[in-house]
């Protein structure tokens, strides 16, 4: 089974709470639990994220499950959202058996093959090489199957961890803090806009205000009468 959850937090907590989760997962032992990713950003005072995936026991799962939930609750936090997911590996794993007995039934046919032709240089080089061959498929299928038989035994999380402003709302309330959340937005971006024009104008001006008022001072003085 692979599960996944969207966990919303207040920015301080968020990497403090995926170090947490990844440290009861490192304190378990790898024969429990093993960290297969982790990742923290921080982008200014209001806005990290974080993503933590493990893999563990069915059991060391749900223990870690429960404590999750109760750890962003208890953070002030909330569960923004959650999946399960699963894949049916029984009919690879039976394929795979079925396939290994018939390469060690090969090696066997080839073995004796290979005693019936030792006077032939050439077919005893021949049927050596095609041993190793389907020695080195019975390798790669072993791996295999060792892969899926772990994948069986063991269950994978991926925790995304997120600012509370990042996640949209929720409940009756959720227009009015998305309609908020939305103002607040625009207006800074008003005024990103007016200070990245002033940043392009302001040089102009500087260097154009002295020139008008010398040529405004000329203007004057030619206009004036002669006394």
């Amino acid at each position: 089974m692979d599960y996944h959850y969207g966990l919303a937090l207040p920015s301080a907590q968020v990497r403090p709470m995926m170090e947490s989760h990844q440290d009861a997962c490192e304190r378990a032992g790898t024969l429990q639990c093993q960290v297969m990713a982790a990742s923290a950003t921080v982008q200014g005072k209001d806005d990290a994220k974080a993503q933590l995936t493990l893999r563990a026991t069915p059991a060391w799962m749900r223990m870690f499950r429960a404590r999750a939930e109760s750890d962003v609750k208890g953070a002030g936090g909330r569960v923004a959202d959650s999946g399960t997911t699963g894949e049916d590996l029984s009919q690879p794993i039976v394929d795979a058996g079925a396939a290994q007995r018939a390469r060690s039934a090969e090696i066997g046919r080839l073995q004796g093959l290979m005693a019936r032709r030792t006077k032939n240089l050439q077919d005893t080089l021949n049927v050596e090489k095609e041993i190793t061959r389907v020695q080195g498929e019975m390798d790669q299928a072993r791996s295999d199957m060792a892969l899926m038989s772990s994948r069986v035994a063991m269950e994978t999380v991926t925790i995304d961890y997120q600012t509370l402003g990042a996640v949209a709302a929720d409940g009756v309330s959720a227009p009015v803090q998305q309609a908020s959340s939305a103002f607040v937005r625009n207006l800074m971006g008003a005024f990103a806009v007016i200070i990245t024009l002033a940043s392009y104008t302001l040089p102009f001006a500087l260097i154009a205000a002295p020139l008008i008022w010398l040529l405004s001072r000329r203007a004057k003085k030619e206009a004036a009468p002669a006394v």
